[in-house]
């Protein structure tokens, strides 16, 4: 690289998110479960600490392909059915990367005297940050990028700021208007690259404010990849991805898992930056993470398979459906006519036992039975304790109405991304 390609490379780091809306909450989430462990994520019986989740790292490359300047670690659970990704920033300091310290150059190995890319040096710096282990990647560059966003129709997203920069050395010509509109390829690639204006105006927190604009317009490519009604486009798509990108994954199956693949709920995807702040050291500029602050937010939100101290499908499951639903909570309506009979025996009731031996839940069971239903299931957590009792519904009608009664419950959840086969999910807690 030459002085003034590594001059105006750490002015403007190329910097763009990927095809991950895509690929890993349109559907690689699920073609990684299939692929590897061959398991729906509604057939909880085949699930342990060892296949609960998928790692991955989304990967995107800069111009000359030696630094992966978009690092996201994804991870799909399998016991909830829900997608978490988590992303790095470019310039974050990490111990194990003896060449700069940044964990964007972990990519850069050497190898006879000459740079070659090493995506095992990500893995490491990742678990180093995080304390999170990936086996897997999805790795794409700025040609893929901008294939996969015409692929899909363009995005629809609201520009922040009006764009305006020139940098000949990166060929990098970046002009946007502020506002609501419809972004290409090329465009998209605009905006993600887009730090500040050739005047030296633009976001007031640099990278870390880039971060956040990547991040929802990671949102915006889910909102349109979720909005794609059309299945008979569906091979044409997938295979715009695989010729897109670089993977681990054995892209033979993509596409008979494609109809699969879209099944992740969009309220159970989530997309965060790690906490931390930027420093100027004597040796560079880095951004610094909090350990102690990041802890909180993996246990929250990723499985630690290898370390976790309790069964991880059930921290999984209780996590997810303990989740805040104020948003979705209806009050019981007391005037309300009961069930009819028919509606009670359609109805496919299930019960999720979380308060550890606290409540007798059989005759919770029989109590719903004597009204004339018919209690599908009781689960067990096991040793896991869930500290509140949550009626979770499909959909609001007179069946969740009338269980509600029965119960002494006021308030309920409609939610169907959490009632998996059931139509009335009873949780019961502590």
């Amino acid at each position: 690289m030459s002085n003034s390609g590594i001059k105006t490379y750490w002015k403007n780091t190329l910097s763009f998110t990927l095809i991950l809306a895509l690929i890993a909450t349109g559907g690689f989430g699920f073609f990684w479960s299939q692929m590897i462990y061959g398991v729906r994520a509604s057939d909880k019986s085949k699930l342990t600490n060892e296949n609960i989740c998928v790692n991955a790292l989304i990967l995107g490359v800069d111009k000359e392909g030696y630094r992966t300047d978009v690092i996201i670690f994804a991870q799909l659970n399998l016991a909830n059915n829900s997608l978490n990704m988590i992303q790095i920033p470019r310039d974050t300091y990490v111990a194990s990367n003896k060449l700069d310290h940044k964990i964007n150059s972990s990519y850069i190995s050497f190898k006879n005297g000459k740079l070659v890319p090493k995506v095992e040096n990500v893995y490491t710096s990742v678990e180093e940050v995080l304390g999170l282990k990936a086996d897997n990647y999805i790795l794409v560059d700025i040609k893929g990028f901008r294939s996969i966003i015409d692929a899909i129709g363009g995005v629809e997203f609201d520009v922040p700021i009006r764009m305006k920069y020139d940098d000949p050395d990166q060929d990098l010509y970046i002009d946007l208007q502020k506002g609501k509109q419809i972004l290409d390829g090329k465009k998209a690639e605009m905006l993600v690259r887009f730090r500040k204006n050739n005047d030296g105006s633009g976001y007031p927190g640099a990278d870390l404010d880039r971060n956040k604009v990547q991040r929802k317009f990671i949102y915006a490519v889910i909102d349109k990849v979720f909005d794609i009604t059309n299945f008979s486009k569906l091979p044409e798509l997938v295979a715009s991805v695989a010729s897109s990108v670089k993977t681990s994954f054995d892209s033979n199956k993509i596409l008979q898992y494609a109809t699969i693949a879209l099944s992740v709920p969009r309220e159970n995807i989530n997309i965060m930056g790690i906490e931390g702040v930027a420093e100027n050291r004597s040796y560079g500029s880095y951004f610094v993470a909090n350990k102690a602050l990041n802890k909180e937010l993996v246990n929250k939100y990723f499985i630690d398979g290898e370390n976790s101290s309790v069964d991880g499908v059930e921290v999984s499951r209780r996590n997810l459906l303990m989740s805040d639903d104020s948003d979705k909570t209806e009050k019981v309506d007391m005037t309300r006519a009961d069930a009819s009979f028919i509606e009670k025996k359609l109805a496919n009731v299930e019960i999720i036992d979380g308060s550890c031996g606290k409540k007798d839940v059989s005759s919770i069971k029989s109590a719903l039975e004597s009204k004339g239903y018919r209690v599908k299931d009781i689960h067990s957590t096991g040793s896991v304790e869930y500290n509140e009792t949550k009626i979770i519904a499909k959909k609001a009608s007179a069946n969740v109405n009338t269980i509600c009664k029965i119960l002494g419950e006021e308030k309920y959840v409609v939610n169907p991304s959490k009632t998996d086969t059931a139509d009335i999910l009873i949780v019961i807690g502590a």
